[in-house]
Parts: C-alpha cells; structure tokens; sequence
C-alpha cells in the first residue's frame, strides 16, 4: 500500500508548468533527483522513481513501445543542468496488472546504462 501512495504521489508530483512541486511548492532545483520523467515519442508521459542506479519503478499503465528515460529534470519544458537520457533494456509491468481496473498498475524498468545521482 505505501508503495502505491508513493508511486501515486510521484506521478502527480509535475506542475502544469513543468516545474517540480512538493507539497504545493516548488521543490529547489535538482533537490529531488530520484524522480524520473518517462517520454513517449518526444513527450512527457508518466512520473516514475529511480529505485537503484538501473533501476525505475513507474506505473504499468505508463508502459509504450517508445519509451525514453529522462532524469535530472526540474523543468520539463527546459534543459537546465545534469539531465541524463537513458533506454530501458527490459520493462517488467507485475504479472497481474488489470488495464480495465488499474488494479496492480506498477511495473519496472532495467535501464541499459545506470543512472547517477546528480544533486547540484
């Protein structure tokens, strides 16, 4: 349960205008560099979490045959420092993800290269 409400909160944790929000405020650049921002095709798609350097957790929903990594971001309309673009080799969505109901909609992503933590 904490997982989901962890997950939950990192997938709506985006502003409208791109920046980072942490209890209704705008969280200090870079402070957060576990968060990950899933594309699809060049734009943004889902909300996700680093869990280890080639590891992300993200909800299965979120899963696309174009699927781009992007970490590092405080905004997501701008470049602004240390992003890191990576592929996922392998995307695990859990064996009984329900699309209809949502019912266990979490799944995971090996990264080809590992990420790097880079707070500034």
């Amino acid at each position: 349960m904490w997982l989901l409400l962890t997950l939950s909160f990192l997938l709506a944790s985006t502003a409208q205008d791109g920046d980072k929000l942490l209890e209704g405020d705008e969280c200090a650049p870079h402070s957060q560099p576990w968060q990950v921002a899933l594309y699809e095709r060049g734009r943004f798609n889902c909300g996700a979490s680093l869990i280890s350097p080639h590891w992300v957790l993200s909800a299965a929903h979120c899963q696309s045959r174009f699927m781009r990594v992007r970490l590092g971001e405080h905004n997501l309309r701008k470049r602004d420092g240390p992003e890191q673009l990576r592929t996922a080799s392998r995307v695990i969505p859990h064996p009984r993800y329900e699309a209809r109901s949502h019912r266990n909609d979490i799944m995971l992503l090996r990264l080809v290269q590992p990420a790097r933590l880079t707070p500034q």
